[in-house]
């Protein structure tokens, strides 16, 4: 930042501000001597060249610090079966190139899993997400490397999240229910396996098969649009192997 000096001429100049090659944590190197004024050239001679006035094109003042490239305001890890979802936003970004992933299993030696492309320069909030998939039972730690485009970088704070497979076939009760005009399905499975869930009327007539495929160990929600079907009773089913369970649900329209 430039600002003009306040200066008269005489035998007692006196400065309003130093040059800007000063670099200093003094207080005194960035006001007048005692924050009045002085005689500039007796134990101030750091400030312009040469005590001399009107002579000094660089009469300015800088800020000390470091400039942050991005400001990263939300930094989560939510985990999906044997998935964990990484989620980041950030307020403002300078030559922001973008953001590896890294993962660790002891919080001290991390691994590169990812890149996310970052927004260059800008003032807008920006969201990215990130998805670590194919984990097993364990805890992980995440951090995010934000890198420039000129090479620097700065690493975010580190996130913890633990990942438990489930331990048994479970059909969860469907959300909302009653419902209109969709619902939401979730389910578990604690081994790969080919796995059916179908829907049925009260009469036992099947209406629709949502899954009907393998599946690694892990938990899933699907999502049932009701598509035309009347307000009523109807079932919803998971098999696989000898494993049955069944649950109810209504459909209000």
């Amino acid at each position: 930042v430039c600002v003009q000096a306040n200066m008269r001429p005489g035998s007692t100049v006196q400065w309003g501000w130093t040059g800007r090659t000063v670099q200093s944590f003094s207080e005194s190197a960035w006001k007048n001597p005692g924050g009045g004024f002085g005689n500039p050239c007796t134990s101030w001679g750091y400030r312009v060249t040469d005590c001399g006035y009107g002579s000094d094109p660089d009469n300015c003042f800088r800020l000390l610090g470091d400039i942050v490239p991005v400001e990263l305001t939300s930094f989560t890890a939510t985990s999906n079966s044997l998935e964990v979802q990484l989620n980041w936003s950030t307020a403002t970004e300078l030559n922001n190139k973008g953001f590896e992933i890294e993962r660790s299993t002891n919080q001290n030696d991390f691994v590169t899993i990812g890149f996310v492309n970052g927004h260059g320069t800008t003032t807008e909030q920006h969201d990215y997400s990130f998805t670590d998939r194919h984990l097993t039972n364990a805890e992980y730690y995440y951090r995010l490397k934000q890198i420039d485009y000129d090479g620097t970088f700065e690493y975010s704070d580190i996130v913890k999240i633990e990942i438990t497979a489930p331990n048994e076939f479970s059909l969860e009760q469907n959300y909302p229910n009653p419902f209109n005009p969709s619902t939401k399905i979730r389910y578990s499975i604690p081994l790969s396996s080919n796995v059916t869930i179908k829907v049925f009327d009260i009469l036992g007539k099947e209406i629709e098969t949502l899954v009907n495929e393998e599946k690694p160990v892990g938990t899933y929600e699907i999502n049932w649009y009701s598509k035309h079907l009347p307000s009523g009773v109807y079932f919803y089913q998971l098999m696989e192997g000898s494993f049955v369970e069944t649950k109810k649900m209504v459909l209000m329209k």
